[in-house]
Parts: structure tokens; sequence; C-alpha cells
């Protein structure tokens, strides 16, 4: 009885290797899939409004590379200069804050799995007329929710922008933040400015 079972093994198994080679292996391993991309319309750096119109959409594609490439290049300085109330929160913090820094902090906020919503720029705010190679924005709002979860973080702020051209582009050089503005659903409540934001993601 042992021999007729190991003869009918070793035909069985001689059965599978003949065919293997015509049907195929039929362990083959799957081809992996494509890491998911996401793939977001920018507006050229012709204008100031332009690249500031492009952090908004980095901010609602939580995409790094939109924020990176509309502050200015590498071997420029940027400059961040928190509120009061953001600086007292996360005190040291913004002391040495440059550009590594800036995109240290987006990089991580965007990879905490967050969803943001994001309007930088009030209607109510003139936009000045580009000149020369450094335009100043002074006293614009911005407002966006941070969600994460269950629950959502608003930060809305009055801010300071400069604007400078580098090689025909124009690029955010320095944000400083004035102070936090008031909740337009509860006008008693002073929402914090992305300072509070930067602090909390920067430090990591």
């Amino acid at each position: 009885m042992t021999r007729i079972f190991r003869h009918s093994a070793v035909c069985a198994l001689a059965g599978f290797l003949v065919l293997a080679p015509l049907t195929g292996c039929l362990f083959e391993p799957r081809t992996p899939e494509a890491p998911s991309t996401v793939s977001v319309q920018y507006l050229p750096k012709t204008s100031p409004s332009n690249a500031w119109a492009n952090l908004e959409r980095s901010l609602i594609n939580t995409h790094a590379f939109g924020w990176e490439d509309n502050i200015v290049p590498e071997g420029n300085d940027f400059i961040y200069l928190p509120d009061t109330n953001a600086d007292e929160q996360f005190p040291g913090i913004f002391a040495t804050w440059d550009r590594a820094k800036e995109v240290n902090f987006i990089g991580n906020l965007y990879d905490s799995g967050v969803s943001i919503t994001a309007k930088l720029r009030n209607d109510e705010f003139i936009v000045p007329d580009p000149s020369g190679t450094v335009v100043v924005w002074e006293g614009v709002v911005y407002d966006l929710t941070v969600k994460t979860g269950d629950s959502s973080i608003r930060y809305r702020g009055r801010a300071i922008i400069t604007f400078r051209l580098v090689a025909n582009f124009w690029y955010i050089a320095k944000w400083e933040d004035q102070f936090g503005e008031s909740n337009p659903d509860n006008e008693g409540q002073i929402l914090p400015t992305m300072g509070v934001l930067r602090g909390t993601f920067g430090s990591k």
C-alpha cells in the first residue's frame, strides 16, 4: 500500500511539473500597484497673487511641494515672525526659524493625516500692484480649518506678507503674523494664528 501511495504521489508531481511550463506559474507574484500621487494645478509664479494662491492650493490638497516651491528658493532668506500669543506659547521655537524649518513644518503637518479647508485672502483685501522686486501685503486676513479625525481647529489671523522677485518669479520671502482674528461664527472668540500651527508641527 505504501509503495502504491508513493508511486501515485510521484506521478502527480511529475504531471504538475509538465503542466506548469504550459500554463505558466500558478504562484506568480502580483504586479505591485503604482503608488498614489496627487496632481495639483498650480499657477505660474508671475505675480505675488499667484504665489499666494498657490499656498492656498497646497493647503487644500495637503501637497507639500506647492508650499516649498512658492517660498523663496534655497539660498535665500525666508523669515517668519509669530504674533505675541504664538511666541509666548512656543518660547524659543521661532528664534531660528528659516526656510528649512518652514519646509519641515509643512511636511509634518501634511504627513499627520489632516484635511484642510483654506481661504488665504479676505475679500476686502486690496491687492497692491506689483512694482520693483519687493511687494508687501499689509493686513491680509487668512482663514483655515485643520481637521484630524473628528476634531478640527480653526486658525484665522492678520498678517504682513513680503514677496520677492527672484529670477523673474515671485515668492513669499517673509510672513509676519500680527494677531489672531475673531471667529466670524462667534465674535467673542479670538482664533489662533498659523504661528500656533507652526509651533505645534514645527517643533516635532
